[in-house]
């Protein structure tokens, strides 16, 4: 039998493992130690109540088996050597342990976790800011392929972690941009893939800029002895929890091989699986880059939705290549229109749409509407990115009208939207653009009287437009009949996702018609909302925006250094006695700072208007009327009405506070410059605000620049 041990011999792998020990200890059997502790759940880990709310929010319920025993040693300042495979919580392992130790009243580098590849150290930035999430963490992934200068920068203005790859850590230090002092943690992560690459010399030299005493964890899948050499030198008898290597395969996964006699039949035995198989999601290696082009060339000649990424890409490429794979854009679940129009005339709207078009101000189809109109009108589903200012509402709306039959008066259409403000700005889009098609919508909102929408029902209407809880109310009681409805569209569904409407949305979607088109439009597109789609929609169009296009042309963004944040104000009141700004929105984080910033403005003859969600919809809807007349020049507001706000006279946007999302950026911005008009966004930075507006840039590759003293040219 191939691969068999000669005759008369037996491998045995503990005999293996204590023979290797012997031959990297000085000592012999004392250099690793054992910890036989094992924890069944978190709480009882003795680990911070922030730390704990954060492994719960980011989904873990019970700790996998690594972490039943890895955990507690590392938080308790041993060194610690884990062996464990992808997939089974190990970077979360560490991230828990790093999160457990730090001081967060220093802001200083005080631990340090190398990996070998970009995209590895970014991904566990992004498991340690959100296991950190509700302690403050402050982490920056230092990797090559990025600007030098960013994380000077960075780092300069502190943070608690970094994470990284050797070369790029390395430099950081060399330059002093990275200083050792602190750190008193350090982490190698996939240590045998590291020394495969050849990063030995460069972690010896990282380490001996290090402090003497600090803990080390070696993290990694497989153990070789070179990793196990590594440990010697820098470690102090450290835990080791290594598992077999016959236990190294991840449960739940079968495995099996097919036999190909020849390598030019690989290629027909891979289409032959792809075209039998249903399958979400897969991931194909090859052993060169070359063959990576080859084989991508090969399956999209045969219709194949393949992506493909290697080392000779540069970073920014591959990042968008991994975001797209990574929010599910699979084998072929996703259909293409590649038609383009150029004008409103060519789609084959009927003449009254087409007048209604015309009359609100449309004069040429914006990118979206030139791509995304003719899909939706011919009853396909569309999954539509496009950010705020774009037409993307008109988009769908235009879609609707030109498939109403409008001697029924029933619901044939619903549109779903995350806030009352957006669904009543819907709701204004659709009358106006079917002004002359006699169209009969209603907004089914929270705030208003039920009875209202009931009697407005039951007289018949073409259109609804609501937010889920009204919607999923008069569904319930049976005000809003399903029967007609043929079109349902999801608005903002980023939004709506991450206000906790996902289950709503399905009870509704429960009760339509089995045969529904349906339309999902948002400014950005999460995995979740992605993943909605999957379950109601049928081979849709799918029109979606790199995240490097989202930022609105003509919008000039621009941040300005505050020290403190008690000296914002001041800042904000030179800004509007310098500048002649015709209307402006200011947001601001909490629903109090609304109220207290507007009593600050007020008392220096400032004349402004303020709205949050703690106010009745009655006094928001004059609030909003009194925006929109000019009677008022500046809106403070939270990010809840952000998507609400639709003034064509608005130039500027000012981030008071920068939002505590990426995401909301957009929608914040969006504010400004509307449907091209050019427009400006001001951001106050504070030196706690280094890392969220480093993180938005990076979220939509752009350049936020300091404010220029000519900003009033630009407005």
């Amino acid at each position: 039998m191939a691969g068999a041990a000669p005759e008369g011999s037996q491998f045995d792998a503990r005999q293996f493992d204590s023979k290797m020990n012997e031959l990297l200890s000085s000592d012999g059997q004392d250099f690793f130690t054992s910890y036989d502790e094992v924890y069944d759940s978190f709480d009882a880990m003795g680990l911070q109540e922030n730390l704990l709310r954060g492994i719960y929010a980011y989904g873990f319920e019970k700790p996998s088996a690594i972490q039943q025993r890895g955990i507690v040693p590392f938080t308790k300042g041993l060194d610690v050597i884990q062996q464990a495979q992808s997939g089974t919580g190990k970077t979360a392992t560490f991230c828990s342990g790093i999160l457990q130790q730090l001081d967060y009243g220093v802001v200083e580098c005080q631990a340090l976790v190398l990996a070998p590849t970009r995209e590895l150290a970014q991904q566990i930035e992004k498991v340690m800011r959100a296991l950190g999430d509700y302690l403050g963490v402050k982490v920056h992934a230092c990797v090559g392929g990025t600007s030098v200068r960013e994380d000077q920068r960075i780092l300069s203005a502190g943070v608690h972690v970094v994470v990284g790859t050797p070369g790029r850590v390395f430099d950081m230090l060399r330059r002093q941009s990275l200083r050792a002092d602190y750190i008193k943690m350090f982490v190698l992560d996939e240590a045998d893939e590291m020394l495969s690459r050849g990063f030995k010399d460069q972690i010896y030299d990282i380490f001996q800029l290090l402090p003497s005493k600090v803990q080390v964890g070696v993290f990694s899948a497989t153990m070789p002895p070179e990793a196990l050499e590594i440990t010697r030198k820098f470690m102090n008898k450290p835990v080791r929890i290594l598992v077999k290597r016959d236990e190294l395969t991840l449960e739940g996964i079968k495995q099996f091989y097919v036999n190909v006699e020849k390598e030019e039949w690989k290629l027909e035995t891979l289409c032959d699986l792809y075209e039998t198989l249903a399958i979400t999601q897969s991931v194909i290696f090859v052993n060169t880059r070359r063959k990576v082009d080859w084989l991508t060339d090969k399956m999209r000649s045969r219709d194949h939705t393949v992506s493909a990424t290697h080392g000779d890409m540069d970073q920014n490429t591959r990042d968008i290549i991994m975001r797209e794979f990574r929010s599910a854009d699979a084998q072929d679940f996703f259909t293409s229109y590649d038609e383009v129009y150029d004008s409103f005339d060519a789609m084959d709207l009927q003449e009254n749409l087409l007048r209604g078009i015309y009359a609100y101000g449309f004069e040429k189809p914006s990118a979206i509407q030139q791509r995304g109109i003719v899909p939706f009108t011919k009853g396909l589903d569309v999954i539509q990115q496009a950010q705020s200012g774009t037409g993307k509402t008109a988009t769908f709306c235009s879609g609707i009208l030109q498939q109403l039959d409008y001697n029924i008066i029933e619901c044939q259409a619903l549109v779903l939207a995350p806030t009352r403000e957006l669904a009543q700005q819907i709701e204004k889009v659709m009358r106006a653009l079917g002004d002359y098609l006699g169209v009969k919508v209603h907004a089914c909102v929270g705030g208003t009287s039920v009875r209202e929408d009931q009697r407005i029902l039951s007289a018949g209407v073409h259109v609804v437009v609501g937010t889920p809880g009204r919607v999923f109310d008069m569904l319930r009681r049976q005000s809003l009949r399903p029967d007609y409805i043929n079109m349902f569209v999801l608005d903002e569904a980023d939004e709506m996702l991450s206000r906790g409407f996902k289950d709503q949305i399905y009870d509704i979607f429960q009760l339509l018609p089995t045969k529904v088109q349906v339309g999902v439009f948002s400014a950005t597109m999460p995995p979740e909302a992605l993943e909605i789609t999957r379950k109601f929609m049928n081979k849709p169009v799918r029109i979606l925006v790199k995240r490097d296009e989202l930022t609105l042309e003509g919008i000039k963004q621009f941040y300005v250094n505050v020290e403190k944040e008690d000296w914002k104000l001041e800042t904000l009141c030179d800004l509007y006695e310098t500048l002649a700004i015709t209307q402006s929105v200011i947001f601001v984080n909490t629903r109090r700072k609304v109220d207290w910033l507007t009593d600050k403005m007020r008392s220096r003859d400032h004349t402004v208007s303020a709205t949050h969600g703690d106010m009745d919809q009655n006094t928001r809807d004059i609030i909003m009327r009194e925006f929109r007349s000019g009677s008022s020049r500046v809106l403070i507001t939270t990010d809840l009405l952000a998507r609400g706000i639709d003034v064509q006279q608005v130039s500027l946007v000012i981030n008071y506070d920068l939002p505590t999302q990426p995401e909301n950026y957009l929608h914040r911005i969006g504010r400004s410059g509307r449907f091209g008009r050019k427009g400006v966004a001001i951001n106050f930075v504070t030196g706690d605000d280094q890392r969220m507006l480093y993180d938005i840039q990076k979220f939509y590759n752009v350049a936020v620049e300091e404010l220029p003293s000519n900003v009033a040219d630009l407005l």
